[in-house]
């Protein structure tokens, strides 16, 4: 078993990965869309939001890409979006913190879209992340826990994309029984990352329609503000 990475923002991703895996790849948690009118049927007053529930995404819900929230902001790039919505949940420093982006990013949420989820991979690229996990032949995802110092397996088959989103939260790290593949979450971020022992892991992504920041030899986990930086 693979044991948990504490992934720090001193060095690149690709250094830090378990030594078998030789890319890696930040999964873009997309925004969610319910049905127009959907929310305003259900909120008592217009200043409170109504936040639809996991069974409720699945069934009437849809993934918008980031690129598209992007667009029609005026965003300028994938980095802008990623700093917006850190600014927007308060996980930055206030010396980095884009107050502009921020409100470039609200003032495009309106009514029925909403931010993707942090913490925990998204619904929308669960069922996704199950069959990239089986692509090798594997049948069981095993997980490990560093906070409750347990791990365990299921049959892959067995998991619905709620399960996956529900075991996957926080710090945890799942692969499967062949270790081709692990993904983990980047705590305060709206990203997951994907490790692979394949080199073409963009192939693999975009075979799949999977929104995706690849990493190279000179991306962070604060991979928004590599060029912010100077690091590449």
């Amino acid at each position: 078993m693979i044991d948990y990475i504490w992934l720090t923002g001193n060095s690149p991703l690709l250094k830090q990965l378990p030594e078998q895996f030789i890319s890696a790849a930040f999964l873009l948690h997309p925004f969610e869309k319910m049905p127009d009118g959907w929310e305003g049927k259900r909120r008592m007053n217009k200043q409170e939001r109504f936040f639809p529930t996991d069974e409720e995404k699945l069934v009437l819900g849809k993934a918008v890409k980031w690129e598209e929230v992007r667009n029609a902001s005026g965003l300028n790039s994938l980095d802008e979006v990623a700093i917006a919505l850190q600014t927007f949940f308060g996980a930055l420093n206030r010396e980095y913190e884009r107050k502009d982006l921020k409100e470039k990013l609200s003032a495009y949420v309106s009514t029925d879209l909403y931010l993707p989820v942090e913490d925990s991979p998204s619904l929308f690229i669960a069922e996704n992340l199950m069959r990239i996990l089986s692509s090798k032949g594997a049948n069981k995802l095993i997980y490990s826990d560093p906070i409750h110092n347990k791990s365990g397996s299921f049959e892959i088959s067995s998991i619905t994309p709620l399960e996956l989103s529900g075991l996957a939260y926080k710090e945890i790290l799942i692969t499967d029984e062949n270790q081709d593949f692990a993904f983990m979450n980047v705590i305060d971020s709206f990203a997951t990352v994907l490790m692979s022992k394949e080199e073409n892991l963009d192939e693999i992504l975009n075979a799949m329609k999977m929104e995706a920041v690849i990493c190279d030899e000179n991306t962070y986990v604060d991979w928004y503000f590599d060029t912010y930086f100077g690091r590449r």
